[in-house]
């Protein structure tokens, strides 16, 4: 079953455009992988996924409904690229905001803060100001409250980003117990040793098109297809 469906989806900034017709699918219960060099479209198609910007054309499903469907996006948890908090609270207080605005069970709302923030290691920093936070530490809290509402469908953008090779593994391991426990997980990266390793499928956007579709058993050859496909476009367009 499809859980996530992209099609044909182009978006313009100005004279700019970055979306080239991306088309692509996420099934139900697996990891996937959003492959691509920076600036290759992989954050732009995550917000016309989360609705926040409008493509030009093109469709996104999710739970075979428009993305611009409230009701659709209550069963999504979502971590942006530059996840943005307010520094002048503790970690506890936020997630307290977090929870009355959307998560009335409240007991069971902090049974999972408690799981979920040992399971990042950061269970230990809960009082303490985010502005005390390192950007690892607010990396990890990131997916925290994405995972806390115990979403079907999480989406991801670098999730690895700013981890140390501890944090990366902490949120690695976090990923595959969400895959074995049914939940799907669709993610950005350029760290390519993470999607052989945690992948079911992965697929590789450049210059804001979609290049190719790697299927489970080629994921471990996902360097040598990556870097082809960069040859192929060339450098120049790539960066």
């Amino acid at each position: 079953m499809e859980i996530l469906l992209v099609k044909e989806v182009r978006k313009s900034f100005g004279k700019a455009e970055v979306l080239k017709g991306v088309s692509f699918s996420v099934r139900s219960g697996e990891v996937f992988g959003f492959v691509g060099p920076n600036g290759a479209g992989k954050s732009t198609t995550m917000k016309v996924i989360m609705d926040l910007i409008r493509p030009d054309s093109g469709e996104v499903l999710l739970f075979g409904r428009p993305s611009s469907d409230p009701e659709v996006r209550k069963r999504v948890g979502f971590l942006p690229e530059h996840p943005y908090f307010y520094t002048n609270v503790t970690g506890r207080e936020f997630l307290k905001f977090l929870q009355l605005s959307l998560y009335p069970e409240g007991s069971l709302f902090w049974e999972r803060v408690s799981y979920y923030a040992e399971k990042l290691q950061i269970d230990w920093a809960m009082d303490k100001k985010l502005s005390e936070y390192s950007k690892g530490m607010l990396q990890r809290f990131g997916l925290l409250q994405a995972v806390v509402g115990e979403p079907e469908l999480l989406i991801l953008d670098e999730p690895m980003s700013g981890l140390d090779p501890i944090g990366r593994r902490l949120v690695a391991d976090l990923i595959l117990e969400l895959k074995e426990r049914g939940k799907t997980v669709f993610f950005s990266t350029h760290i390519l040793p993470d999607v052989e390793r945690i992948c079911d499928r992965a697929c590789v956007i450049i210059d804001g098109r979609i290049t190719d579709v790697v299927e489970s058993g080629e994921l471990q050859n996902i360097e040598e297809i990556f870097m082809e496909r960069v040859r192929e476009i060339g450098v120049r367009e790539v960066l």
